[in-house]
């Protein structure tokens, strides 16, 4: 179908990745028997102008999505791709030995409350305050948001400065005043200009 100069491709505009982006695509109704026996799949190839690959395709079961609909769906899921990756490499999701189902089905839902967590912690307290800063990346100036990892080490830096981890705060834990040791004794809040990392 891709080939088949009958078919001439259609001009669209869609807003995937954050951007509006001009694509060349045809479209077209087929069933695929052996995945989904009977129901109908919106075909949509989409030409590709650089690389190696000529073209992509994209299915949906839905017949009734327009083309510009599937492929802002399908865009969709990077946002998902990378929360998987954070969840792995920042939280230990791939980590966990489990053996058991019921194992299983408590950390995936844990790890995902953490995550949902710190980010809705940096949106509300962490952004902007004296721990969130990030190394400074000149030749890296397109970013437009903090990476989870950035996120993730804010929340250290202000868990760090907090009574809740000051060892001094533990030593005073058990007295029988139950209050916070003197301002004197706690170290102090790490700021944005003392605790950046050079270079």
């Amino acid at each position: 179908m891709a080939q088949d100069e009958g078919i001439p491709w259609r001009p669209a505009t869609v807003r995937i990745y954050g951007r509006d982006q001009i694509v060349e695509y045809k479209t077209v109704l087929a069933q695929w028997y052996r995945v989904c026996h009977a129901l109908p799949l919106r075909v949509v190839i989409v030409r590709v102008t650089t690389g190696e690959i000529a073209c992509r395709v994209y299915f949906s079961s839905d017949a009734t999505m327009s083309p510009e609909e599937i492929l802002q769906a399908y865009a969709l899921r990077w946002p998902i791709e990378v929360t998987f990756r954070d969840l792995k490499q920042h939280l230990g999701f791939a980590d966990p030995p489990n053996r058991k189902r019921a194992a299983v089905e408590r950390t995936a839902p844990w790890v995902g409350l953490l995550f949902s967590i710190t980010v809705l912690w940096y949106d509300r307290v962490g952004h902007g305050s004296a721990f969130d800063w990030a190394p400074l990346r000149p030749w890296y100036r397109q970013r437009r948001s903090p990476s989870f990892q950035e996120v993730l080490a804010t929340a250290r830096r202000a868990a760090a400065a907090s009574a809740f981890v000051d060892p001094i705060v533990l030593v005073h834990f058990g007295n029988k005043s139950g209050g916070s040791p003197p301002a004197a004794d706690r170290a102090p809040p790490p700021t944005a200009s003392s605790s950046r990392c050079a270079g």
